[in-house]
């Protein structure tokens, strides 16, 4: 499995670091770093000549260090370089596989701990679990449902594993850059990231540990760490979490989230699967976008939507991703035209209902080439399917129209339309 996550709501890879502290000392809050000194964009591809780490000569990594563990197994909160190491552990798992660990700023922490209804637990889907995870024959290992599953429907939801930020701060950064060059700089700035990383891996429970060091990593070659190759194939971007009052326009104050279960879904641009984050219960929430058979694997789709063929193998292709996917195999013109206008057209859609009957074919087009391109889990899809509603409903074909209407309200449970019917 191998992941890149390339639109918004995933890791998008530009690695940024604000200025940070010194400090060792335990504290639970620190001041947050909204002013960012200098941009760093991680390299992906093969780094050459590398030697021993690729790290120039006289530089040591820093010395990170741990603080002590508390009676019930976990470990006392402290900060480095203006971070909190913390955990979020719950008193009904005493064995702490529910964990999660945060690197995070003081304010940040305290902006969640704070949360109302904090820390409620995890929600549940109805009935027993309905996923395993399995091998696949060319994706590694992925997850697939053991029942039919409706649209709509929860699969599972799970706390993260790891939150850290989604940039690569370390302390002094652009001198490091400066001092030894944007070749060396950046693999020094990686190495030094790794070093936090380790810390809050190393607090974890040695289930967790095992279940993130076991995720892929396709960042082997371009001067990533271990754990930080891990971090950039297999994050979530939270938007939910961030630095300071607001979202910077860049990005750059946002977390990301490694997860046990949502980590191993692998990519297609016809995608079954999303997601909620609810911060109150700090819970990963998926639910099917569509109707998926038992047998069946989940897919979440890592790349744009709305372009063709092409641009998505090109999307894909840094982190390693060839799509095998019925829209990516048997791509055409027509096909990539569906892809490229489908989002136009339902924005037209509307005004076609002035004219039900001379406009119908329209409508029952746009939605027979968005289940050909396997977009049925698109707010677009259930905005289309409304449409339909209201154009059934003027002519007065009741029969058809009650039978759209019974699909709208399926997949409306995830794009929450206000019907009007």
């Amino acid at each position: 499995m191998k992941r890149g996550f390339l639109n918004s709501a995933k890791a998008q890879k530009q690695q940024l670091y604000p200025a940070a502290s010194s400090s060792h000392d335990t504290a639970e809050a620190s001041p947050p770093s909204q002013e960012l000194e200098s941009m760093y964009k991680a390299r992906y591809g093969k780094v050459e000549n590398r030697g021993k780490l690729g790290l120039p000569e006289g530089y040591t990594p820093s010395n990170i260090p741990m603080s002590d563990m508390q009676p019930n197994g976990v470990y006392k909160d402290h900060i480095v370089n203006g971070l909190i190491f913390t955990t979020l552990h719950h008193a009904s798992d005493p064995a702490g596989n529910h964990n999660t660990e945060l690197l995070v700023e003081g304010s940040t922490k305290q902006k969640i701990f704070s949360t109302p209804g904090f820390l409620k637990p995890v929600p549940k889907p109805s009935g027993q679990p309905c996923y395993v995870i399995r091998s696949t024959p060319d994706m590694g290992l992925g997850c697939f449902v053991t029942r039919a599953i409706e649209a709509g429907e929860t699969i599972f939801a799970e706390r993260p594993l790891l939150v850290a930020p989604r940039s690569c701060r370390v302390q002094r950064g652009p001198q490091l850059l400066a001092q030894y060059g944007i070749h060396q700089g950046n693999l020094v700035v990686l190495a030094e990231w790794e070093k936090m990383l380790e810390v809050a891996v190393a607090r974890m429970t040695e289930e967790n540990r095992k279940a993130l060091m076991s995720l892929a990593n396709n960042h082997t070659e371009d001067g990533s760490g271990p754990i930080l190759g891990i971090v950039r194939t297999n994050a979530y971007t939270s938007v939910d979490i961030f630095d300071g009052p607001v979202k910077l326009a860049n990005n750059a104050n946002l977390y990301s989230a490694i997860l046990k279960i949502g980590s191993r879904l692998n990519h297609s641009c016809r995608g079954n699967v999303t997601y909620d984050f609810d911060l109150a219960s700090f819970s990963y929430i998926f639910k099917a976008e569509k109707d998926i058979a038992a047998g069946e694997q989940l897919f979440y789709s890592y790349c744009d939507l709305n372009v063709p063929a092409s641009v998505r193998k090109s999307q894909l292709a840094p982190y390693g991703v060839v799509c095998k996917c019925l829209s990516c195999i048997n791509a055409t013109p027509a096909s990539d035209k569906i892809r490229t206008e489908f989002e136009q057209r339902v924005k037209d859609s509307p005004k076609w209902v002035t004219n039900a009957r001379a406009n119908i074919r329209l409508a029952l087009k746009l939605r027979q080439d968005m289940i050909d391109e396997g977009l049925e889990g698109t707010t677009e899809y259930a905005c289309c399917l409304q449409v339909l509603c209201g154009m059934y409903m003027l002519m007065g074909e009741t029969v058809k129209f009650q039978r759209i209407k019974d699909e709208f309200n399926k997949y409306n449970r995830l794009a929450k339309l206000q019907a009007a019917f």
